[in-house]
């Protein structure tokens, strides 16, 4: 599993660059979560970005981009963490970051498509926090 090193970013940046940063930011922020995004799910044009908190089934949107950036970004997603073909596929990665007074691991989950004779979708999940999530260690 890649550990990633990511630039803190928690408002919507204006460098496509660093979307996944502001993405990956906000979930750590958070804590277990999901944050999923559809090129077919549009409001007003525009693509949200979905949160979702563990335990809950209430969704926000952290985010929002126009359809002629959202295929751009999802290769540039799969990208920067290490998803081998561009068009579709699943990772595993992590990212170091301070949680109740220590640096922990925090793992995550993307599946993505980026594919045009499919779909053009986003889906991560925060999944683990190590030493304490899904499981406290005593």
């Amino acid at each position: 599993m890649n550990t990633l090193t990511i630039q803190s970013c928690f408002q919507q940046p204006d460098d496509l660059v660093l979307f996944p940063d502001f993405i990956i930011s906000t979930m750590l922020r958070i804590g277990p979560s999901l944050v999923e995004a559809d090129a077919f799910s549009k409001e007003d044009g525009i693509i949200p970005f979905w949160l979702k908190e563990h335990g809950t089934t209430e969704r926000k949107i952290i985010g929002r981009l126009t359809p002629d950036v959202f295929r751009p970004l999802l290769a540039r997603f799969a990208k920067f963490s290490g998803v081998e073909n561009l068009y579709c596929g699943h990772v595993l990665f992590a990212c170091e970051s301070e949680r109740e007074g220590r640096v922990r691991l925090h793992r995550f989950s993307l599946f993505l498509c980026n594919e045009p004779t499919q779909s053009y979708w986003l889906r991560l999940y925060l999944y683990g926090i190590d030493s304490l999530f899904p499981f406290k260690r005593h």
